[in-house]
């Protein structure tokens, strides 16, 4: 009895220890690979963000030549005398969308 519970003791105890190895092992990986991860994740950040300045950029401008385009579209459409007026409204129109 005593020799399988010496042996019982002794395999629980190299069990614990090929454990606690792995655990080691996975804590390394784990470090390692978090590291790389967080710089790739930054650079996506980084990337995607100035992606999307970009596209708002471009948005601007779009809206921007929109309203000119309407501007022209409103001005060619009525009287010479009332144009004037027209691209006035159109400038108070950016104006307040731009502060709004």
């Amino acid at each position: 009895m005593v020799n399988a519970t010496f042996i019982a003791t002794i395999a629980r105890q190299e069990s614990l220890e090929a454990v606690a190895g792995v655990n080691m092992a996975l804590d390394a990986t784990w470090t390692m690979m978090s590291g790389v991860l967080h710089e790739r994740c930054v650079e996506y950040i980084k990337t995607t963000r100035l992606r999307e300045i970009m596209e708002d950029s471009a948005n601007i401008v779009r809206v921007f030549m929109m309203q000119l385009g309407f501007g022209l579209l409103e001005a060619g459409s009525i009287q010479s005398i009332n144009s004037q007026s027209i691209l006035f409204k159109n400038l108070i129109d950016i104006a307040i969308t731009t502060l709004g």
